[in-house]
């Protein structure tokens, strides 16, 4: 497993974040893991996506039993409340599933996921994207743009992606699978 590193500034000794966090015995394998980012629990056909509704700060790590995230990052000039980090939806979604896209968590700099005690073998991944805050009716709630890279197993799936060119703004869900 890959983990992020950080430095101790007391001691100048470099270790593993992910050194302290894992479980100390072995877990059961999981062969799907479902997260509703910034959202709550939800079930889907069958399909649990758990509950992310932690409210983290501007540096914060956030565990649970079978994944973890990180986020950095304070957001500057706006009128956003210190400890917001998770946004309401402000559109409306053509969507078979709104309920996994009525929040998100927010980051300004970095958010990592990690996925603990996935049993071996091949996966498909699926990011699932929608525009929940902009919108494309030409006021100041129109101007942003989302431009981000993904990783999966350190191994880059998405490059410099542009979300605006590849979602419909308001309209729909778009969902990249990785093998």
């Amino acid at each position: 497993m890959n983990a992020i590193m950080f430095k101790g500034i007391a001691t100048g000794l470099t270790a593993s974040c992910l050194d302290f966090v894992l479980p100390s015995t072995a877990c059961q394998a999981l062969y799907f893991l479902g997260i509703n980012c910034g959202g709550k629990e939800e079930t889907i056909n069958g399909r649990t996506y758990e509950d992310d509704t932690y409210q983290a700060g501007p540096s914060n790590f956030y565990r649970r039993d079978t994944w973890a995230f990180s986020s950095t990052g304070r957001f500057l000039d706006d009128d956003r409340p210190i400890k917001t980090y998770i946004a309401l939806n402000s559109s409306i979604l053509s969507t078979n599933d709104p309920q996994l896209y009525t929040q998100a968590r927010l980051s300004p700099l970095s958010l990592t996921y990690y996925g603990f005690c996935l049993g071996n073998g091949n996966y498909t991944v699926k990011l699932h994207f929608a525009e929940i805050i902009f919108t494309d009716d030409k006021t100041y709630s129109s101007l942003g743009r989302r431009v981000f890279d993904a990783y999966i197993q350190v191994n880059i799936a998405l490059y410099f992606l542009t979300i605006n060119k590849f979602l419909d703004i308001n309209q729909t869900v778009t969902i990249f699978p990785f093998n």
